[in-house]
């Protein structure tokens, strides 16, 4: 079975910090293409087959 190509939307730089985390900052297309705004100011990581899936956090 043949893959389809993936298309590169952008890139980000990783800037390491002490502690547990990494800061990556997300582009603007990105954002977009993810719905995000800037009143959007948390997002959920999540798995889905082997991929990590970016969303924004909804309020219930």
């Amino acid at each position: 079975m043949e893959q389809a190509k993936k298309v590169i939307i952008d890139v980000a730089h990783i800037k390491s910090r002490d502690g547990n985390s990494l800061r990556i900052t997300l582009p603007k297309k990105v954002a977009e293409k993810l719905e995000l705004t800037s009143e959007d100011n948390v997002v959920v990581f999540t798995m889905d087959e082997g991929r990590i899936c970016i969303e924004k956090l909804k309020q219930i």
